[in-house]
């Protein structure tokens, strides 16, 4: 239709995304806002994000049991109905607390969680997923509980993407944890609801590529809804890299189903961190991030995405790792090295060092690490990761050069779309009004690139 104007309603930020997720969902935009390590998606931003109809998850990676649980009690008191849920980090080195956590959302009542570095289906995953199936009046099984799943695999994302195996569920079965009517309905099934997928994101990441990992993933979802036939849509989410309205857009045009948001998050009234760090990422540009060990595996070199600027977290993370690479004990190391670790990292001794971290390690565990130098050198330097995010958090001035803040460039990204407006400033910035902003900016950038294609919007 040369020259002809094709009318259609003007999009807003509402209308963004897949329309039966927000309805699955209970949400007026498709937008989510993933949990951050130790409840810096806090509680307060919980609250504000929820009132405007935006699903949050409490960031319980850090936290005790008790502390989890307090969290959700927080959340519930100020939005007693409002849609949240919790995320979950796997921790195959200890699958006791995983099922812990899960017993407590089922007692909690929480029925949406985001499953975070989870490469297989786990047995605490599945019974979540179970518990309380039913028939609805089409027939089909609807779930309780849902799991978004975030991951940065396609691989990955074909495991949650299958059904739950017929194994776990037998097993899950024969423990009396689930019972044969929910059984038979979790025949078929998918664990996940929707599927995040994470690029080049803050934390721990495999600095993917969004323009080719996320179609993969949308190809794969549509080929297994095929095969098995499932009554249900699983969801794709877009997330990593969404720090402006045009990037926000990029990622609907792709064909998410919703996006998701983290590093600017962080730099609001609400986040769950220090003011000094607020104000690290309040001048961050995009080129201010680099790749460091991750703390949950540095010994195999994990990398996980920091702030650079203004701390030294990252070369000294680094060199933590190449010390763990080329020595078999503590002893071994020469005396400049210790020394420089002592003062500028530990400000500690290390044999005081390994005392103190004792109280987090079974007995068992630290009795061999008595009798085996490497593991004892792995405990000792393990514990730089949580001294340094712990600065960080409490906003320890003495020890800003140790911060180790998660960051992606998202947040550089955002600095530069708010650069000279009224949200300039950190202390301006609220999670919800960034959300909306985002959104509705977006869908302005869809409707000029229709008017620019000849279509009347």
């Amino acid at each position: 239709m040369d020259n002809e104007y094709v009318r259609i309603k003007a999009l807003n930020g509402k209308a963004l995304g897949s329309d039966e997720f927000r309805k699955k969902f209970g949400l007026e935009y498709a937008y989510v806002v993933g949990g951050m390590y130790k409840a810096i998606t806090s509680s307060e931003m919980i609250a504000v994000l929820s009132r405007r109809g935006i699903l949050a998850f409490l960031g319980s990676g850090g936290l005790r049991h008790e502390a989890v649980s307090q969290e959700i009690d927080a959340v519930r008191e100020k939005i007693s109905d409002g849609v949240f849920g919790v995320n979950i980090i796997h921790t195959p080195k200890n699958r006791e607390a995983e099922e812990k956590l899960i017993d407590l959302m089922l007692d909690k009542q929480i029925h949406f969680i985001e499953a975070a570095a989870f490469v297989s289906v786990t047995p605490s995953l599945a019974r979540y997923k179970i518990k309380g199936l039913a028939r609805n009046g089409d027939g089909c099984v609807v779930s309780r509980n849902r799991i978004m799943v975030k991951i940065s695999r396609s691989e990955a994302a074909e495991v949650f993407m299958r059904p739950i195996p017929d194994i776990i569920i037998s097993e899950l079965l024969c423990k009396g944890v689930i019972t044969a009517s929910e059984a038979e309905l979790a025949a078929g099934i998918p664990l996940a609801d929707s599927v995040t997928v994470e690029t080049d994101s803050g934390g721990h990441t495999d600095g993917g590529v969004a323009y080719a990992v996320f179609p993969s993933v949308m190809y794969l979802r549509d080929r297994l809804m095929k095969e098995y036939s499932y009554s249900s849509k699983i969801y794709i989410g877009a997330a990593g890299g969404i720090g402006s309205p045009d990037a926000a857009a990029a990622a609907f045009m792709m064909g998410a189903d919703y996006i998701m948001t983290g590093s600017v998050n962080q730099c609001t009234v609400e986040a769950g961190t220090s003011d000094i760090v607020k104000d690290m990422l309040n001048s961050a540009t995009v080129h201010d991030t680099d790749y460091a060990p991750s703390a949950d595996m540095f010994e195999m070199n994990s990398r996980s995405q920091v702030l650079k600027r203004g701390t030294l977290y990252c070369a000294r993370a680094k060199k933590i790792y190449e010390l763990y690479s080329r020595y078999d004990s503590l002893e071994s190391i020469d005396s400049q090295t210790r020394d420089m670790l002592e003062k500028r990292m530990f400000h500690d001794s290390l044999e005081n060092v390994f005392s103190e971290s004792v109280r987090y390690y079974p007995e068992a565990v630290i009795q061999r690490a008595e009798n085996d130098p490497k593991l004892k050198m792995y405990i000792v330097f393990k514990s730089y990761f949580h001294r340094s995010s712990k600065a960080a958090l409490n906003g320890d001035e003495n020890d800003i050069s140790n911060f180790q803040i998660n960051c992606g460039p998202a947040m550089g990204s955002f600095n530069s779309f708010v650069k000279g407006t009224a949200l300039e400033n950190w202390h301006d910035r609220h999670a919800d009004e960034i959300a909306v902003l985002i959104m509705e900016k977006a869908a302005e950038r869809i409707n000029v690139f229709l008017r620019e294609k000849f279509i009347d919007v």
